[in-house]
């Protein structure tokens, strides 16, 4: 079972650590497939790496180029240019056809089997709860006859 998580540029290009974090997550074997929500997400998150020293940024870029060759697919999700925020753009997304999670700064709005919604803070609280979420639905699905 893979799940497809949108994941706001601004969250994952934050920083060094919170970039790797982020992208350990991912991948076919884990499950979590990052979605590139709108087409040009790669760009969106390149151009947040800008407050990085030129070493982070270097490390952040590379990181971000793996994950999009190994561990994404294509969203093919409508963005709207009007919406003033990537996480405007995602949470109407979310209402048309849901991402299994949306990573961000500062909200996480997701979709698992034993809770419809939910508000966390941080991009690493929200990966360290979902992957509690998942472990527990797939334990379930394991255990029924």
């Amino acid at each position: 079972m893979h799940y497809e998580y949108a994941v706001e540029p601004r969250a994952i290009a934050a920083d060094w650590h919170t970039c790797r974090y982020i992208c350990e997550k991912f991948g076919f074997d884990r499950g979590r497939l990052l979605s590139l929500y709108p087409r040009k997400w790669l760009k969106l998150a390149i151009d947040e790496t800008d407050g990085l020293s030129d070493t982070d940024k270097k490390k952040v870029i590379e990181k971000l180029l793996q994950l999009k060759r190994n561990c994404s697919i294509r969203s093919n999700r409508d963005y709207d240019p009007d919406l003033p925020e990537w996480i405007d753009n995602a949470i109407a997304q979310q209402a048309i056809h849901p991402f299994h999670a949306i990573i961000a700064m500062e909200i996480l709005v997701m979709r698992i089997s034993s809770c419809k919604r939910m508000i966390l803070t941080t991009a690493i609280r929200c990966l360290q709860f979902l992957m509690k979420a998942e472990y527990k639905e797939r334990r379930n699905l394991l255990q029924k006859p």
